[in-house]
């Protein structure tokens, strides 16, 4: 069991299970073929990362960062929008265009997924896959 602490970029309480990577996350990569296709499922079909063929819906995803084409807020939003995104994003450093699209999402939308910045990977990496995460509405993280 551990807590962190971060910036809530985007705030909301959720408690669910983590998806763990040291990689960053390519999110156009990662859900186009879901988008282009109207898959049902949040399969991650970006082969070059970890997270390949596992199913973020409902997880807590942990990563350093995304990475990737200036789409990735939008397709933030589809995927959360569509019910096949994640539950909350915790990683050490929330790219604009992320955050975008958490923001985008809530307001757009009106669905809060929590997104909370600002520890370093390394102590990150301290949460198991797996484990069942709880975020607060003031950035702290435990496990």
């Amino acid at each position: 069991m551990g807590e962190l602490k971060g910036r809530a970029v985007v705030k909301g309480s959720v408690k669910a299970p983590a998806m763990v990577s040291p990689q960053p996350f390519n999110l156009l990569a990662s859900f186009s073929k879901a988008l282009i296709f109207r898959k049902k499922k949040g399969l991650v079909g970006d082969k070059n990362h970890p997270f390949q063929g596992r199913d973020i819906k409902g997880k807590i995803l942990i990563i350093p960062q995304t990475v990737g084409s200036t789409t990735g807020g939008l397709v933030l939003v589809e995927i959360l929008r569509r019910g096949i995104g994640p539950a909350g994003i915790i990683c050490e450093c929330a790219d604009s265009l992320m955050a975008s699209g958490g923001i985008l999402a809530e307001v757009w939308c009106g669905i809060r997924m929590p997104i909370i910045d600002g520890i370093p990977m390394s102590e990150l990496e301290k949460i198991p896959d797996n484990a069942i995460v709880e975020i607060t509405e003031d950035g702290t993280v435990s496990w």
